[in-house]
C-alpha cells in the first residue's frame, strides 16, 4: 500500500548526508504514492548546505520538484490558522510548521522528519509521523535497499539513532508491510 508523505527538511537534509552508490529520494516512490515538499521546506534546502551534504544531490533533489505531477510535488496549500499556532511552539522551524499546516489542509498518511518528531507526537498524536530509520527499515524489509547494512551505518553517523529505535523502525516496517 502506497502511502502519500510531506517531507521535511531534516529527513531531505539526511539523506542528502548518507547517500552514497544509490539516490534514496529515487527509491521513496517504491513505497509512496508522492511526496509533498512545503515551500519553506524547500527555500530552506536550496539556501543551506551543511557539511557533509552533496550539493549535487541537493540540486538534483530541488529539481525534481514539480508542481503538480512528479512524485515529488510543491505544495502551498496550507491552514494559515493552524500554521500561525505551530509556528507559536517552541523550537519549531517555519518548515516543520508549514508541513504540520499541510498536512492539516492534505491529510497526508505520512509526515517524513528526523527533527522533533517525538516532541510533535505528543502534540499531534494523530499524525503519523515517520523518521529515516523506519523509511529506510520499510525499504530494507521490502528488499529495495541496495546497501542495507552501508546505509544503516552512514545513518548512524549522522543520526544517533539507538537500539530502542531501530526496533520500534523494526515494528513499524512489519506493520506497513502487513498492509
Amino acid at each position: 500500500m502506497k502511502r502519500i508523505a510531506v517531507l521535511d527538511t531534516s529527513l531531505i537534509s539526511t539523506w542528502l548526508k548518507i547517500q552514497r552508490q544509490f539516490d534514496l529520494f529515487e527509491i521513496l516512490p517504491n513505497i509512496a504514492e508522492y511526496a509533498l515538499v512545503p515551500q519553506k521546506v524547500v527555500e530552506e534546502i536550496a539556501r543551506h548546505s551543511p557539511e557533509g551534504e552533496r550539493p549535487e544531490g541537493r540540486q538534483r533533489f530541488l529539481d525534481s520538484i514539480t508542481d503538480a505531477h512528479g512524485f515529488y510535488r510543491l505544495c502551498t496549500t496550507i491552514d494559515a490558522v493552524i500554521l500561525n499556532e505551530i509556528s507559536t511552539l517552541p523550537k519549531v522551524d517555519p518548515g516543520e510548521a508549514e508541513a504540520l499546516a499541510q498536512n492539516s489542509v492534505v491529510q497526508a498518511d505520512w509526515i517524513l522528519m528526523d527533527d522533533k518528531a517525538s516532541i510533535l507526537e505528543k502534540v499531534f498524536p494523530q499524525v503519523s509521523f515517520h523518521n529515516s530509520i523506519v523509511i529506510l527499515e520499510i525499504m530494507n524489509q521490502a528488499g529495495l535497499l541496495p546497501d542495507a547494512k552501508n546505509t544503516f551505518e552512514a545513518l548512524h553517523s549522522v543520526r544517533a539513532f539507538g537500539s530502542k529505535h531501530k526496533a520500534k523502525a523494526l515494528k513499524k516496517a512489519q506493520q506497513w508491510l502487513q498492509l
